[in-house]
């Protein structure tokens, strides 16, 4: 797992949706992406020209805000990319038949799986543009730390040589004869018991 930028978390959605809705054009037939490795490269590049704009260092004031003019020009540039290829994808949707005698359960599960997807990239989208071109602070309770795996928290921030932890707070707990253990997640309070 790689370290949660609102710009990673947006490639890695926008990047599912390509490959997903590449693979799903090509099960119906359609030839609607026939590039699809060359847009995951393409969104990519300007993924990196957003990372490479953010680390400029200024000496003076005039400096820092022709950075921060840059830094909005590629972040805007980096998002109007990403809402293009979520747009494709879902005019591809719409092409596609409601249900597919031919896919089944698989077809309808991969389209949901689009939309979900989509989803993630246009709430990372909404947060990058409140938090770089207008300059919000972004609740923590809004935020997410990985598109693949959401229920993921932030646990530790990692200051003073203790590294970053993201994952899942649990209590793992075994009685005596270790033959049944509880399993209690911390921040939505479920219990499972396992044999």
């Amino acid at each position: 797992m790689h370290y949660p930028t609102d710009i990673n978390l947006l490639f890695d959605a926008t990047r599912k949706v390509i490959e997903l809705t590449a693979r799903l054009s090509a099960d119906q037939g359609m030839s609607d992406w026939r590039q699809h490795a060359y847009n995951v490269k393409h969104l990519k590049r300007h993924l990196r020209t957003a990372q490479s704009t953010k680390h400029r260092k200024a000496r003076s004031e005039a400096q820092q805000e022709a950075n921060d003019n840059r830094l909005i020009e590629a972040y805007q540039t980096y998002l109007g990319v990403a809402q293009a290829y979520l747009d494709k994808a879902r005019e591809t949707l719409s092409k596609t038949p409601a249900c597919s005698v031919a896919g089944g359960i698989e077809y309808l599960a991969a389209k949901l799986e689009i939309e979900q997807f989509i989803a993630h990239a246009v709430r990372q989208i909404d947060q990058t543009r409140r938090r770089v071109i207008l300059g919000e602070t972004i609740q923590h309770a809004e935020k997410v730390f990985s598109v693949f795996e959401t229920h993921t928290e932030w646990i530790n921030k990692g200051k003073a040589g203790v590294p970053v932890e993201l994952g899942l707070r649990v209590c793992v707990m075994e009685d005596n004869t270790a033959s049944s253990c509880i399993i209690r997640s911390w921040k939505s309070r479920r219990t499972t018991r396992s044999p």
